[in-house]
C-alpha cells in the first residue's frame, strides 16, 4: 500500500512539473520556418518588442537581421544579427509585405 502512495505522490509531482510546458503553445517549426526571408515583429515575455527580417529558425532560437527595438517613442536600430531564445518569445506577427 505504502509503494502504490508513493507511486501516486511521484506521478503527481512530475505532472505539477510538467504543467507548465503542457499548457504553452509552441510555434511549430514548419510553420516558422515557411516564414524565413519576411518582416516579423516579435513580442518578448518582458513585454520588449523588435521588428525586422527572419533570417533563421533553431529549435532554440529565432534570428533577426535589419532589427529595431520598438520600446520607446522611436525605433532604435540594432546591429548585426539578434538572436531571441524561444522561450522568451511570447509570440510573433508576421508583417503584411
Amino acid at each position: 500500500m505504502t509503494i502504490a502512495a508513493l507511486v501516486i505522490a511521484v506521478l503527481a509531482l512530475v505532472l505539477a512539473a510538467a504543467s507548465p510546458t503542457l499548457h504553452r503553445p509552441r510555434l511549430t517549426t514548419t510553420w516558422i520556418e515557411e516564414r524565413t526571408h519576411r518582416r516579423v515583429l516579435i513580442h518578448t515575455t518582458d513585454e520588449s518588442s523588435f521588428e525586422g527580417i527572419l533570417v533563421a529558425v533553431d529549435a532554440d532560437a529565432l534570428v533577426l537581421a535589419d532589427a529595431k527595438s520598438l520600446d520607446g517613442e522611436v525605433p532604435i536600430e540594432l546591429a548585426g544579427e539578434q538572436w531571441f531564445d524561444r522561450d522568451r518569445i511570447k509570440f510573433l506577427q508576421v508583417v503584411a509585405p
